[in-house]
């Protein structure tokens, strides 16, 4: 009986119904799993990840991007990651490991949040570029909290705010324009204000986002303040997605 219990506990689906940040903080060396991903992400085998219905993080060649799931071998010490390999469609290098195998992806996402908490620089950034490249998982809450958590390194924080800044472009609604100039011209101006001192372009950047302008030119403005690391970015993200 103990030994069918242990069995079933080894299980990929019983280990995703634990506290996953937990049991890979318990471990030492490399932990790895995997998860599956948004269908519009896809992967170099060098590491590159592209996002092609949405901001690209870090570009790769269409020709040689593979799409499928996606693994994280994690190195940990003392209870803490000191370093993250995120792979899509290729499995990531290094020795095995512990390998706890394929995890529900809104699990792996809040798990890949609550690990960038305590990450050291650098680090935490592919922790959460991890949980945004999980399908359908529901982020938003945990960005917050790592956007206000000032333990975290500075780093993290900002590259949490430019996916607030998108899911929030997300959560906005606001009529199409089909002209790729006027588009341009949209982008044109909501840049210069984000050139303009932060007292006198973080408000005017607010207001594009809650006027009657195009969604492309809010969601311009949305990643300006991503960008720009202002509190006031932080709360006007918080306000549109707790609508």
């Amino acid at each position: 009986m103990l030994r069918s219990l242990l069995l079933v506990a080894a299980l990929p689906g019983a280990v995703a119904a634990q506290d996953l940040a937990r049991q890979v903080t318990r471990l030492e060396g490399t932990v790895r799993f995997s998860y599956t991903t948004k269908p519009d992400v896809c992967g170099h085998r060098r590491g590159g990840i592209s996002i092609s219905n949405g901001w690209v993080t870090r570009h790769v060649d269409d020709r040689d991007c593979r799409y499928g799931p996606a693994e994280v071998a994690l190195r940990i010490r003392n209870g803490r990651v000191i370093d993250a390999d995120l792979r899509v469609g290729h499995a990531a290098p290094g020795d095995r490991g512990t390998d706890l195998g394929r995890i529900a992806a809104q699990e792996a996402a809040e798990a890949l949040l609550r690990l960038a908490r305590t990450a050291p620089s650098g680090v935490g950034d592919d922790l959460v570029m991890g949980a945004v490249v999980a399908d359908s998982a529901v982020i938003w809450p945990g960005l917050l909290e790592l956007a206000k958590n000032g333990d975290v390194p500075k780093d993290t924080r900002k590259s949490t705010m430019l996916w607030l800044g998108e899911a929030a472009g997300d959560a906005l609604e606001g009529p199409e324009r089909e002209e790729e100039d006027e588009e341009d011209v949209a982008d044109a101006a909501v840049f210069a204000l984000s050139q303009r001192p932060h007292a006198e372009g973080i408000p005017a950047l607010i207001r594009v986002i809650h006027g009657t302008g195009p969604a492309h030119a809010k969601r311009t403005a949305l990643f300006w303040l991503g960008q720009s690391g202002d509190p006031r970015a932080l709360e006007e993200f918080e306000k549109i997605l707790r609508r």
